[in-house]
């Protein structure tokens, strides 16, 4: 389950588009819900506000602000060496 402090960390780099990107994830890796159905944004939105625990929807909601971070620092590291920053 994500906790309260877990949830601020993610927030960082989190917007309120992740959702979508997270639902993206899910169906391309075939994750579905015990119903055989795909989740739906409030179910994802729910398992993220620490209502509902769902390891499958954790564990995508944890890839996607792995990969928004690795580009913002990606992002930072470029937009120093154009300013020929260190």
């Amino acid at each position: 389950m994500i906790k309260k402090e877990e949830r601020k960390e993610l927030k960082k780099y989190l917007s309120s588009d992740y959702v979508s990107e997270v639902c993206a994830m899910l169906e391309e890796n075939n994750i579905l819900s015990r119903s055989g159905t795909f989740y739906s944004e409030s179910m994802i939105r729910r398992v993220f506000n620490g209502y509902t625990e769902n390891v499958g929807i954790e564990n995508a909601i944890l890839i996607v602000y792995q990969k928004r971070k690795d580009i913002k620092i990606l992002e930072s590291k470029v937009k120093r060496k154009i300013l020929g920053l260190k």
